[in-house]
């Protein structure tokens, strides 16, 4: 079930009646208003009639003047826990940097929304496209860049060069497998040269096969050599072994030492 809608003029009750019957129909799976000057009031009121219908897959909003101010609208449909909206395209509108930020921040929390076609907004820059590589890979920590979003698969309909090589990186990376966990795994082992095992000191010496298998099994993820997953295993048995010298020495040597030092 679909409407779509193009050069619409919402004059003379037009728009009312719109979002009447879309509060009503809200088993469509498909939402068209192509080429329809939506402003920010009357998108606040389109979001609000829209928000009930739990099966929309795709939204198209491209060519309808979407602003920044219309972009916080949105981002409140794409932070919606309900939301089943696997598609949004906002191409060809006046998204400018703040507009591509918010979105871009609604997407943290979002692990539904595979699309979102941004082409054709010529003021969103450098600035506003490394706010979706955050998103998509945080590095601030392993931690951060393993619940950072693995859903997101493309920021144009159509390849256009605006998108940063970088991004378009992580964007394939997303477009790598369907199993989330496998994809974080890549990107903690691509962006992470030095894996600090310190934390896992407390658990003794039991963690570091748990640390070496988990690192094994990544390499059936046919990641390149940046990954370098030999020297992460060598370096995480060296900081054990650092940590922990005794744990490393043989029974027999260990008691050795033990009699010395009661001399």
């Amino acid at each position: 079930k679909e409407i779509s809608l193009v050069r619409c003029d919402f004059g003379n009750g037009g728009f009312r009646t719109l979002t009447s019957t879309l509060s009503k129909c809200t088993g469509l799976a498909r939402i068209s208003l192509h080429f329809s000057e939506i402003s920010d009031e009357l998108m606040g009121i389109f979001i609000d009639a829209i928000r009930r219908h739990h099966q929309l897959e795709t939204l198209d909003l491209s060519s309808s003047y979407v602003g920044s101010t219309g972009c916080e609208t949105l981002a409140t449909l794409l932070k919606d826990t309900n939301s089943s909206l696997c598609v949004m395209a906002l191409d060809r509108n006046n998204i400018d940097n703040n507009g591509a930020i918010v979105l871009a921040n609604a997407l943290i929390v979002n692990t539904i929304l595979e699309e979102l076609h941004l082409d054709g907004n010529h003021n969103i820059t450098s600035v506003g496209w490394d706010a979706f590589s955050q998103v998509l890979c945080n590095t601030s920590s392993i931690n951060d860049t393993y619940v950072s979003n693995h859903t997101l698969q493309s920021l144009e309909e159509f390849v256009s060069g605006a998108v940063p090589k970088e991004v378009m990186h992580l964007l394939d990376l997303n477009c790598s497998s369907n199993d989330r966990k496998e994809i974080a795994t890549k990107k903690v082992l691509l962006y992470h040269h030095h894996f600090d095992m310190a934390p896992f000191f407390e658990w003794g010496l039991k963690a570091l096969p748990l640390a070496v298998s988990w690192l094994d099994r990544a390499r059936g993820f046919h990641l390149n050599n940046e990954a370098n997953i030999d020297v992460k295993i060598l370096s995480s048995i060296y900081q054990f072994a650092k940590a922990m010298p005794m744990q490393f020495v043989p029974v027999t040597h260990r008691a050795r030492a033990i009699r010395y030092q009661k001399r």
